[in-house]
């Protein structure tokens, strides 16, 4: 499953927020967001 493969498990049961665009970790977490969806 790629949820799990990217670490995006925990976005999606609402356990962790996002990152907003200012934090250091937003390009990583976008660019790897959007391998998820496709």
């Amino acid at each position: 499953m790629h949820i799990a493969e990217k670490e995006k498990l925990s976005f999606v049961r609402g356990s962790t927020l996002p990152p907003t665009e200012k934090d250091e970790g937003y390009v990583k977490w976008y660019t790897d967001n959007q391998k998820v969806k496709r």
